[in-house]
This record gives structure tokens, C-alpha cells and sequence, in this order.
């Protein structure tokens, strides 16, 4: 009679089986964000890039432009320049060393609405103007006010009853933030 206490190794073997089929399972919710997750972590991107603009906007004293490229799903930052010879203020892009001045669009947003106030005008809705692929932008001006700006966008990842979940992005023109809701925003 051998009493030796104590693991075979068949009994090994099947253990670490277990463990590793439970890891295949549970390891990979762990690191897939969720759609909540990204659009939070755009939005809070996209405000990082708006706090630099304002700031910025105050300190080179000049107006900053916003422009949200949608074929290259892409938002970029330029800042007033030179004027060309026919009178016309040119923007360049603002480079600045440890600070992003570009930001990629998720692939998940579909862009619905992009309205923005002009000078005191209704809000104009500027997606169908701009198509798809083109370009939207606004100006934060050197005294750190922002045009008033609604962004509507869907998120494809996020889906309520089979149907893309609806957001919207209003910027305050004193902070130059944004807010994120859980609906489609009106001008």
C-alpha cells in the first residue's frame, strides 16, 4: 500500500488544461475595450486638443481653426499665418513638441449632423455642404471664445435594439469643451 500524498501527472496535465481553456475564454474581456470606453476616451482626446487650441488661441494671441477631415477621418489644428498675395489669411498647422495637434476619428463614428454658428447666424447644418469626404471647420478666437458648435454622430459598435446608438457633441464657447450626450443634439 503506498500512501504518498501528492499530484500524478495525469492529473497535472488536465488541471493546467482547465486553466488554460477558462484563460482562452475570460482573458480576451479583459482587454477589449468597450464602445463607452472609446467614445470617452475620444471625447476626452478631442477636449485635450480643445484646452491647447484655447490656450494657445490666447497666448499667440491669433484665431485657431478646427478642421475635422472626414475622408481622412481625421481632426487637425492649425493657427492663423502669413496672409498670400491677394490679401487672404492662410493657416498653417501648429506643431508643438510633447502636444498632439492632430487626432484620429474612430472608424466607429458615422458623422449625422455638424452644425456651427456663424457671427450670430441660425446654425447651419455643414455635412451635406461638406459631403462625406470633405472638410468642417471652426475658430477659436484670440479672446478664448469658440463658434457654437453641435457635432451628431452614431456609434456602429454601440447598438440598441440592432440599431447604432445615437450621440451628440455640444461645445461650450467659453471653455472650449465639449459634452457628450446620450442623443442627437439641436441647434
Amino acid at each position: 500500500m503506498n500512501n504518498k500524498s501528492g499530484l500524478t501527472l495525469l492529473e497535472l496535465l488536465v488541471a493546467v488544461a482547465i486553466f488554460v481553456l477558462l484563460a482562452t475564454f475570460v482573458a480576451p474581456r479583459f482587454f477589449v475595450s468597450k464602445p463607452k470606453e472609446e467614445r470617452e476616451k475620444f471625447v476626452g482626446q478631442l477636449n485635450s486638443l480643445m484646452g491647447f487650441a484655447w490656450q494657445n488661441a490666447m497666448f499667440t494671441n491669433k484665431l485657431h481653426e478646427v478642421t475635422f477631415n472626414f475622408g481622412k477621418k481625421m481632426i487637425f489644428l492649425k493657427m492663423e499665418g502669413a496672409k498670400d498675395k491677394y490679401g487672404k489669411v492662410q493657416y498653417v498647422p501648429v506643431a508643438r513638441a510633447y502636444i498632439k495637434t492632430e487626432l484620429k476619428i474612430p472608424n466607429q463614428f458615422e458623422f449625422r449632423n455638424f452644425y456651427i454658428n456663424s457671427k450670430g447666424t441660425q446654425m447651419m447644418d455643414m455635412i451635406p455642404t461638406a459631403g462625406r469626404e470633405g472638410e468642417v471647420f471652426f475658430y477659436i478666437v484670440p479672446d478664448g471664445l469658440s463658434q457654437e458648435v453641435i457635432i451628431n454622430f452614431f456609434d456602429v459598435k454601440d447598438k440598441v435594439a440592432r440599431r447604432k446608438r445615437a450621440f451628440g457633441l455640444a461645445l461650450n464657447p467659453f471653455s472650449a469643451q465639449f459634452e457628450l450626450y446620450d442623443e442627437f443634439k439641436k441647434p
